[in-house]
């Protein structure tokens, strides 16, 4: 890796400590002549030979040309440099200086790789401030660094692809514009730039060590492997090493195909009004002459609440790219005084899935069984096709929702809806959800609806252990029918935000503390209410 000067010496030091860089650099002095044309004959020469980067013809304190390689890393490169030209060359009285501080001198020509793996010679312009084999010690330079070491990788990685389209084959820029697109989670740009810097220089081991880790994020395992074991041939460290070994020991093991897990949730909370009372107890109907009519008050109950999930995986041999996850769950809420409010379910939840080309297909099946009081008990089914990359999730579902009792029959009802959800930032989603309600029987035409819905879920990690969800979400809600009692068509708008904290006390046990509120406004005050809930959970996770 060319390292161009102290002062980028000295930011990476600070920046980028794991580089490990030297403070000495190597000069190989190849030919010098008091005549220009002479030494562009020779940069051409060499150039066809060695066609490397760094070979300049400078202007020399005599007022000579000189033709030098500068700013070799490391005294086994300078002289294998040096005994190519003495077997393969007429310049055979070449010679190895060590070079302490910097060498300030004219650059005259220079040689520049391009992005078709030539390397070319360029003559420095009169009026070229900055010295092209200098990029380390820019201003535009310092500023990438400056953005990458503060965490700012999103500006980082602006400022890196500006340079690199300056100077497209230095490796510092190559390298650093990788590791800010890993940040940014561009894996494929990502790999793209550490691919040129191995290109330049093979024996650049840290560019390879995360290069083999980035296939192998990427599931490139074939890939990986290869890139794993050529470090494994290089001079690394011990730690190193090791860490190549696991990660080979890994890509080498026979992968489950199966794998199951389960999750337990017990909580307890508050809510404000489980009957969802009425922000007014008094209304009117217009339809009816204007009467006045008491609606129910909101009444307050705290509950307690159980979830017991399993989740059972299986990757199909022939194809790993088919996955099959089949999920039972058992979920319920009980008020300690507000009985007929409680509320049961049992959901059984299969989901064929298709990973291609970074893409995931999937089918969810769904068939659940609600419990309430008073003969409210509800079967519903559905299927929902989607598609989830990196950027978004793309949902269509249709849902039926059947009432066992003979009584409660004209309720029944069908929805489909449509989602989308869009990945903002790596934690920032912003989501649409588009739905329509259909009554099965022409009894219960208060039923038939189109929802529109946006949201905006947001999370903040504040170290390993603890972490913040934030989410909103207003939705509007038009009825299809006209309402002789108020006098026309209901129209509802709700607002909901929550909060919640979540608390790792280890990878498999996990305390959430949560609150939430939720407002209703309608143009019927029969339907306007809002309740606030606050819950905190104990949650338990198993793997096997």
């Amino acid at each position: 890796m060319k390292i161009n000067n102290k002062s980028f010496l000295l930011t990476t030091i600070l920046f980028f400590p794991y580089l490990g860089l030297s403070a000495d650099t190597y000069t190989l002095y190849i030919a010098s002549s008091k005549y220009k044309d002479v030494a562009k004959n020779y940069i051409e020469e060499v150039n066809d030979l060695l066609k490397i980067e760094n070979l300049v013809v400078r202007t020399h304190k005599k007022k000579n040309y000189s033709l030098i390689v500068n700013k070799i890393k490391d005294i086994q490169t300078a002289k294998k440099l040096q005994k190519k030209l003495q077997l393969e060359s007429t310049y055979t009285d070449t010679f190895i200086k060590k070079e302490k501080n910097d060498l300030k001198y004219g650059v005259i020509y220079y040689t520049k790789f391009m992005l078709d793996n030539k390397t070319i010679i360029k003559e420095k312009k009169a009026d070229e401030t900055e010295y092209i084999l200098d990029v380390e010690s820019s201003n535009e330079y310092i500023t990438a660094s400056t953005m990458y070491n503060i965490g700012n990788y999103k500006r980082s990685y602006e400022l890196f692809n500006k340079l690199f389209y300056k100077h497209n084959y230095n490796l510092n820029v190559n390298y650093f514009l990788a590791q800010s697109a890993i940040k940014l989670a561009m894996y494929d740009e990502a790999s793209i730039a550490l691919e040129r810097v191995l290109i330049q220089d093979p024996t650049f081991n840290k560019a390879r060590y995360d290069y083999a880790r980035l296939l192998t994020k990427l599931k490139l395992n074939k890939e990986a492997k290869e890139e794993f074991n050529i470090l494994l041939k290089e001079n690394i460290t011990e730690e190193t090493k090791k860490d190549v070994q696991k990660y080979l020991k890994f890509l080498n093991e026979k992968k489950k195909l199966t794998s199951n897990s389960a999750t337990l949730i017990l909580g307890v909370g508050h809510n404000t009004n489980v009957n969802n009372g009425l922000l007014t107890q008094e209304y009117r109907l217009p339809g009816l002459g204007d009467i006045s009519v008491l609606g129910e008050e909101p009444i307050s109950d705290n509950f307690h609440n159980e979830v017991i999930s399993f989740d059972f995986n299986r990757t199909f041999k022939s194809n790993p790219a088919i996955r099959i996850k089949n999920n039972f769950l058992a979920y319920n809420k009980s008020y300690f005084n507000e009985k007929n409010e409680n509320t049961s379910v049992f959901s059984y939840r299969p989901t064929l899935s298709y990973f291609y080309n970074n893409n995931i297909y999937a089918l969810d099946l769904n068939a659940s069984r609600v419990l309430k009081k008073d003969d409210n008990d509800i079967n519903v089914f559905s299927f929902s096709p989607s598609l989830t990359n990196k950027y978004l999730k793309a949902s269509l579902e249709y849902q039926k929702l059947l009432y066992v009792n003979n009584i409660n029959k004209s309720k029944n009802f069908e929805k489909y809806s449509l989602e989308f959800i869009y990945n903002l930032q790596k934690n920032l989603k912003i989501y649409t959800n588009i739905g329509k309600i259909i009554r099965i029987k022409k009894e219960r035409i208060d039923l038939d609806k189109v929802s529109r819905a946006i949201g905006l879920k947001y999370n903040y990690t504040l170290n390993n252990k603890n972490m913040i969800y934030l989410g909103y979400k207003f939705e509007r809600n038009n009825f299809r029918y006209y309402n002789m009692f108020f006098d026309n068509k209901r129209k509802d708008s709700t607002h909901n935000l929550n909060l919640s904290y979540i608390y790792n006390i280890s990878k498999s046990n996990v305390i959430n503390l949560s609150t939430s509120f939720n407002r209703n406004n309608s143009n019927q005050d029969a339907y306007s209410y809002e309740e606030y809930e606050t819950k905190v959970n104990y949650i338990k996770k198993f793997n096997w």
